[in-house]
């Protein structure tokens, strides 16, 4: 049924397309547009683990940004090339982060041409096909570093009846910031799990490739809406990931739900390899004009002798980072029996600027206990240039009692043009 939906979705897309648009093949070309943006990074860590397996101090600088193309539309139809980049801006090699270079080339400096597709548009309804980013619960861009993640693959959007959305598509590969091996190729999904290391039984994908399809719902005053989504992975799992909220006057409730399970090809394989994880959430805000306050509550459930004890399977992409209590660098994921309780108050003055203080603890009772505080602020400096601040401190203790603490200090400057 999964299957039938995604090829359904290209077709009723495509018999949209209304028999009175002219087709003029100038304006593919005559209306073409560049764009893009330039990011220049700075980060300090007061406790971070080098290269040579060492730890200290360390400063990371880094420039990157896109440059994209976009052709004129034409019988609604448009293509886009995007292409990105992350630089070395200064900082010894052995000490740079991970996460803004390419860590699968020893921190290399690199760029790859990570948007490359064809797309039909039709009110907003659309197809289309390559290479491109993704915004859904389980697959997403996650574009919080200096290079996105990127699928390769087919997606699809259809709205109905005013308040559902139908979204579904089919992914072979990923490239960016969290495809495990080379940042700068594409690799495909199985090659991508594989490069995880998380099957310490001796499991191994091979070849895959992941379906999925989803509805959104919202009412006219979007007072309440909820998301179902279903992931299914080959030779991996099947996931089906669901949220909800519900707006009063100046408060919000939200709840969330994930659960995940073997394919059957890993269920036969058996061992500790076998995933079998729920997790669910709670969310609760109230919004004082320009203040508002959150409590959130997230569990995932312990379950001996299979993948992470119970813990959401987190591959690559963004993976199973839904989550109401995820801070700048914890998330609950791959972590069975963990519970975490987050608080946070926001304050936005104007859409030009906001400030935030958060902190979350999670809790594991086997000895692992790990707090997050954040501060962060953003502000737009002028009509096309962006400031993003983030102070953040991370605490772990240890099942010896032993403590952490790790500062960080990151500043994301972005100009678009």
């Amino acid at each position: 049924m999964l299957k039938k939906m995604v090829y359904f979705l290209p077709f009723f897309c495509l018999s949209r397309i209304s028999a009175e648009e002219s087709l003029n093949l100038r304006d593919f070309y005559a209306k073409a547009g560049v764009s893009g943006e330039l990011r220049a990074l700075y980060q300090y860590n007061s406790q971070y683990e080098y290269l040579d397996g060492k730890s200290g101090t360390s400063n990371t600088g880094v420039l990157g940004g896109k440059v994209s193309l976009t052709s004129g539309n034409v019988y609604g139809f448009d293509a886009v090339l995007s292409g990105y980049g992350a630089f070395r801006g200064f900082e010894d090699k052995n000490k740079v982060e991970v996460d803004y270079l390419n860590n699968g080339r020893g921190n290399a400096d690199y760029s790859l041409l990570g948007e490359s597709f064809v797309r039909y548009t039709k009110d907003s309804d659309f197809i289309q096909i390559g290479r491109f980013g993704l915004d859904t619960p389980l697959l997403n861009s996650d574009d919080v570093r200096m290079t996105p993640d990127f699928f390769e693959g087919v997606h699809a959007s259809v709205k109905m009846l005013d308040a559902f959305i139908l979204d579904g598509g089919y992914i072979d590969a990923i490239a960016g910031w969290e495809n495990l091996g080379d940042n700068a190729k594409f690799e495909n999904i199985g090659d991508a799990i594989d490069l995880s290391g998380n099957f310490s039984g001796g499991y191994h994908v091979g070849k895959s490739s992941i379906i999925f399809a989803g509805v959104t719902f919202a009412d006219e005053k979007n007072l309440f809406n909820f998301r179902v989504y279903d992931y299914l992975t080959q030779k991996v799992m099947n996931q089906l990931y669901m949220e909800s909220s519900f707006k009063a006057d100046i408060y919000e409730l939200g709840a969330q739900y994930l659960r995940s399970v073997s394919d059957s090809r890993l269920e036969n394989f058996g061992g500790n390899d076998i995933i079998d994880s729920t997790a669910y959430g709670l969310r609760g805000c109230v919004n004082l004009n320009k203040v508002g306050f959150t409590l959130a509550y997230d569990e995932v459930l312990k379950r001996k002798n299979t993948l992470f004890d119970g813990g959401t399977p987190d591959f690559f992409g963004g993976a199973n980072d839904p989550f109401f209590t995820s801070m700048d660098l914890l998330v609950p994921n791959q972590l069975g029996g963990v519970k975490v309780y987050k608080g946070e108050i926001s304050y936005t003055p104007t859409d030009d600027f906001s400030l935030s203080v958060a902190h979350a603890l999670f809790h594991k009772g086997d000895g692992y206990d790990q707090s997050e505080s954040d501060l962060t602020l953003k502000a737009t400096l002028y009509k096309n240039i962006e400031a993003d601040m983030k102070l953040s401190s991370l605490n772990e203790t240890d099942s010896i009692g032993n403590v952490t603490t790790n500062n960080r200090v990151r500043a994301l400057l972005k100009m678009k043009f």
